[in-house]
């Protein structure tokens, strides 16, 4: 399951650290109340659960010291701007119509 970021565990360990400590949560929308207290938080998160989009905020807040908030139809519309694929660098959130998506974004 790690192969994908095994090389992050020398080349960026407070990453794959992080990547490593939400493994095997559940997936659920997070209660966001006392979240200013990280690591109290945290294992209250775990316990509970966390969705992809919490998932980026937190990832984006304690990794790369940027804060955004909203689910992912927000962090789109608040925080993305197109950028070319060979311009994307560590950190950058990528989001994708699906084929067949009815929606504009």
């Amino acid at each position: 399951m790690l192969d994908p970021i095994q090389d992050m565990k020398t080349n960026n360990p407070k990453m794959y650290w992080f990547i490593v400590s939400w493994l095997n949560t559940a997936y659920k929308t997070p209660n966001w109340d006392g979240y200013d207290d990280y690591d109290e938080w945290r294992v209250k998160a775990k316990s509970i659960g966390i969705d992809c989009s919490g998932f980026a905020r937190i990832m984006q807040d304690q990794i790369f010291d940027k804060t955004i908030r909203g689910g992912s139809r927000g962090l789109l519309t608040n925080y993305c701007i197109p950028t070319n694929r060979d311009d994307l660098t560590l950190g950058d959130l990528v989001f994708f119509k699906a084929p067949g998506s009815t929606t504009g974004n």
